[in-house]
């Protein structure tokens, strides 16, 4: 079965079943909490789409914002005002990784594959292709996930001089929080702080610094006097990314986002539908199963090598990613939009 469009359209489909299934890939689920809680508030409307369509690969959003104050009342006959601002961002997809797989059709006669004939060993290098696509693809949302966190970092805001009073001293932007008080006894002062900052009603995401303590509070919540601790833990949009942050290496502990503050979005630059190139390669692309929208360019091709005088085939594949975390315009230091707080020894 030589390399073609029909023979990448089989891998994908049997990797897509094995990608459902992260026992089957034998290797660690893809943590993914991050990117995923990032794309459910991100409200982008058609951006994303507007991103893949664009020949310059970049799309400038405005953001109006009104510069009128309220005024005493004047003659109604000769009105006159101030025009609206405007800020503006760019979303692009600039973040590009990649990770290869290889498989050798000379491997998986040598281990007795399909009992070593020439036509069991051709299909179990189908398979084993297919199952290197999805274990690498759970690689790569990995990755996207790791940089989603890294990135909030990097655009996270200082809150409003004087708004996290309640919750702590606020050193270089990050709101350091005494330990004794990271429970969920702080949400009443976090949301405090958050109407102070206008950010509506945000969405929390936390490295686990607070998971154990929400956790007992929910299951707490069976028992009449937990009712309140339990009401406490439920009230943001939480979402507990232990394994991300590590994969990150930040060292704060929890995100305090505005809704539709930031967006994740990804480029992809090769159809779905698998297409050979003069190369001999075939081009196509891979969704993940993983990250809500998110889809990842694979390149493959095959090679003949000789091995003891027997020429041997050898498939490459190659998976790219091209991603970008942008917040959104007109979230800056005057209309916070991702607060980092941290808990202070």
């Amino acid at each position: 079965m030589a390399l073609s469009e029909l023979y990448i359209t089989e891998v994908k489909a049997n990797a897509r079943t094995l990608y459902t299934d992260p026992e089957a890939l034998l290797t660690d689920p893809a943590h993914v909490i991050t990117a995923n809680a990032v794309q459910a508030n991100q409200r982008t409307g058609d951006i994303q789409a507007r991103l893949q369509a664009s020949p310059i690969d970049k799309l400038t959003v405005q953001w109006g914002i009104d510069t009128g104050d309220v005024q005493d009342c004047s003659d109604d006959c000769a009105l006159s005002g101030s025009e609206g601002d405007g800020d503006t961002v760019d979303i692009d997809a600039p973040l590009c990784k990649e990770i290869t797989l290889q498989v050798s059709e000379e491997t998986l006669r040598r281990l007795g594959a399909g009992g070593g004939s020439p036509e069991a060993i051709q299909r179990a290098a189908q398979v084993e292709l297919a199952r290197l696509l999805a274990v690498k693809a759970a690689k790569l949302d990995t990755w996207v996930n790791a940089q989603t966190i890294i990135r909030l970092k990097a655009l996270h805001d200082a809150p409003r001089t004087g708004s996290a009073a309640g919750v702590g001293t606020v050193t270089a932007g990050v709101i350091d929080v005494p330990s004794a008080s990271y429970n969920r006894k702080i949400v009443g002062e976090l949301m405090k702080m958050a109407r102070l900052n206008q950010m509506g009603s945000p969405y929390m995401v936390d490295g686990g610094s607070l998971f154990v303590d929400f956790f007992n509070a929910q299951l707490d919540g069976a028992n009449g006097e937990g009712a309140g601790d339990a009401a406490r833990a439920r009230f943001f949009r939480e979402y507990f990314d232990l394994e991300g942050f590590l994969d990150s290496g930040i060292t704060e502990d929890t995100f305090l986002i505005k809704t539709g503050a930031v967006g994740l979005f990804y480029k992809s630059f090769l159809p779905n539908a698998p297409r050979e190139t003069a190369k001999g390669q075939i081009w196509t692309n891979f969704r993940s199963n993983n990250i809500t929208d998110m889809i990842y360019d694979v390149v493959f091709e095959e090679t003949c090598v000789m091995v003891n005088n027997h020429p041997v085939t050898v498939h490459t594949g190659k998976l790219k990613a091209h991603i970008g975390i942008h917040k959104a315009a007109g979230v800056d230091a005057t209309r916070p939009g991702i607060l980092l707080l941290n808990k202070a020894a």
